[in-house]
């Protein structure tokens, strides 16, 4: 993993206090990361990016 990932991941964890905080990130991350995978598929499906 990059440097710069890894020091971001820390920052993050060390701002966890509980399970809620944890489990509030995690889907957060989740849902970025399918909308993210979703648009990178229209675009490739599209041949272009939107807009």
């Amino acid at each position: 993993m990059k440097k710069k990932t890894e020091d971001l991941l820390n920052q993050l964890v060390d701002q966890l206090e509980n399970k809620e905080d944890f489990d509030k990130v995690r889907d957060q991350l989740l849902k970025r990361g399918v909308e993210s995978l979703l648009k990178s598929e229209m675009s490739a499906h599209l041949g272009h990016v939107p807009g």
